[in-house]
């Protein structure tokens, strides 16, 4: 979602229904939206490693 239409438009409530679960418990994993962006971009990060390796 953050890539597709940035941070600044991206809300909690959108993500969690993203994710299936609820904004609450979105907020038992991840303090803020900082929080779940920093998370998105390692796991990207870490997937385009990953694919890096298998070539």
């Amino acid at each position: 979602m953050f890539f597709k239409y940035g941070y600044k438009r991206v809300p909690m409530n959108e993500i969690a229904e993203a994710a299936g679960i609820s904004r609450a418990g979105l907020y038992l994993y991840f303090k803020n939206k900082e929080e779940i962006f920093n998370a998105a971009i390692v796991h990207h990060g870490d997937t385009l490693i990953e694919e890096i390796h298998l070539m």
